[in-house]
C-alpha cells in the first residue's frame, strides 16, 4: 500500500523496519483519496464503466449539460457544512465546558473562596452529577 518513494523516505527517517502504524490508522498515515462525484466523469473510480456511464447519462438527462458543475458545487457545499458541524460539535463539547469551568473558578476566587475549597467543591459536584446520571439511566430501564 505504501508507494516506493514514501518507503524510502520512511526508512531514511526512522531506519529500516522501524515505522509502525496501526492497521486502522494506515489511511490516515499514508493518505487516502476520498471519492468525489467528479470521479464518475473523469473515470478515476473503481466503479465499472457500465455503471459509470449509466450514472453520468441519467444525471445529465435530469440536470442538463451543467450536471457535473452543479453536482461538484453541491458536493463542496455539503463538505463545508459537515466541516462546520464538526467544528461546532468540538466547540460545544470541549471548549465551552472548559471556558465555563474557568469562569466559575474565577468568580469563586473573586468572592473569596480558596483554590483548595473550589477543587473540593468541584469534586463533590462531579460525584453528584455522576450519581444523578446513574439514577436517570436506572429509572429509564
Amino acid at each position: 500500500m505504501v508507494p516506493v518513494e514514501m518507503r524510502v523516505m520512511i526508512e531514511d527517517t526512522f531506519g529500516e523496519g522501524r515505522f509502525y502504524v496501526r492497521k486502522d490508522m494506515i489511511n490516515n498515515a499514508v493518505g487516502y483519496r476520498e471519492f468525489s462525484v467528479q470521479d464518475l466523469w473523469t473515470g478515476e473510480t473503481r466503479l465499472n464503466e457500465t455503471a459509470q456511464k449509466a450514472f453520468v447519462d441519467t444525471v445529465t438527462a435530469v440536470m442538463g449539460k451543467n450536471a457535473l458543475r452543479n453536482l461538484a458545487t453541491a458536493e463542496k457545499f455539503w463538505q463545508a457544512g459537515v466541516s462546520v458541524a464538526k467544528q461546532t460539535i468540538v466547540i460545544r463539547s470541549v471548549i465551552v465546558p472548559v471556558a465555563n469551568l474557568g469562569s466559575n473558578f474565577l468568580q469563586l476566587m473573586q468572592i473569596g473562596v480558596g483554590p483548595r475549597a473550589i477543587a473540593k467543591g468541584f469534586t463533590t459536584k462531579l460525584v453528584e452529577i455522576d450519581q444523578h446520571l446513574r439514577n436517570l439511566s436506572q429509572s429509564a430501564r
